[in-house]
């Protein structure tokens, strides 16, 4: 974590996170990220093997476009 406070969730555990902080998502384990406060924030993320980068280009040129979750993750 880069900065602001952050929550995951990997598989039915659920770990607070801040600068500083490491969370490893294994493969083949569902996760989930949200922010403790909204639009703040950030974090660093490495993938392997390479690809999952498109997901995150398509996420940003979608907020960019206006979309906004409608309920809370």
């Amino acid at each position: 974590m880069l900065e602001g406070e952050h929550v995951f969730q990997v598989g039915d555990d659920e770990f607070d996170a801040g600068p500083g902080g490491v969370v490893f998502g294994p493969r083949g384990i569902l996760y989930a990220h949200r922010r403790v406060v909204a639009r703040t924030g950030r974090f660093l993320t490495m993938v392997s093997p390479a690809g999952f980068e498109g997901f995150f280009r398509e996420l940003a040129e979608a907020e960019r476009a206006g979309w906004r979750c409608r309920q809370p993750i």
